[in-house]
């Protein structure tokens, strides 16, 4: 499976941009990554959870594309939509151990 990364909105809030990044995720095909670079946030929710659609497991080639997403962005909180922040480190960490236990799409 492609994963496609499929658009990014800019607002200028004055003294703050924040960036949507709407693109695939391990989760679902239509989330939204909040990204504030200034502030070295990225809110991904409930993206880098299992795929919502294929009885919660990950997929290998949508696990590897979001952890390389992860690193191509410069930030350091991680903030997940149903448990408390993490480093980008931990983040990326804890995905790369799922890879052993995901399938082929």
């Amino acid at each position: 499976m492609k994963v496609y990364r499929y658009d990014k909105k800019t607002l200028d809030l004055g003294n703050l941009k924040v960036e949507l990044i709407v693109r695939d995720s391990t989760h679902t095909r239509d989330n939204i990554f909040i990204y504030v670079p200034s502030d070295k946030v990225l809110i991904v929710a409930d993206a880098d959870c299992p795929d919502y659609y294929n009885n919660s497991i990950y997929i290998k080639d949508k696990l590897i594309d979001m952890i390389d997403f992860f690193k191509s962005l410069d930030y350091e909180h991680h903030c997940l939509g149903h448990a408390l922040p993490e480093t980008k480190k931990f983040a990326i960490d804890r995905l790369k151990k799922e890879i052993k236990t995901s399938v082929n799409s």
